[in-house]
């Protein structure tokens, strides 16, 4: 069952884009948010939820990235 429900996260977390740019994200375990390069802001993910709210966006430098971020698109 828990292999199944990865599959479904990923596959939804395939399908999200960045609320601002309309552009890919990257998915930074280490840290729990999605990020958009294009811009360099992040979007916190809080209890398995992406928070893609632009408020809630936060202001980021490469050297905040968690090793290895994973690209979803």
């Amino acid at each position: 069952m828990r292999d199944k429900t990865q599959k479904t996260a990923r596959a939804l977390l395939d399908n999200l884009v960045c609320p601002i740019t309309k552009g890919p994200l990257v998915y930074d375990a280490k840290n729990q948010q999605l990020v958009s390069l294009q811009i360099k802001k992040a979007f916190p993910i809080r209890s398995s939820v992406p928070i893609l709210l632009i408020e809630e966006a936060v202001d980021i430098a490469d050297r905040d990235l968690g090793h290895n971020p994973e690209k979803i698109r």
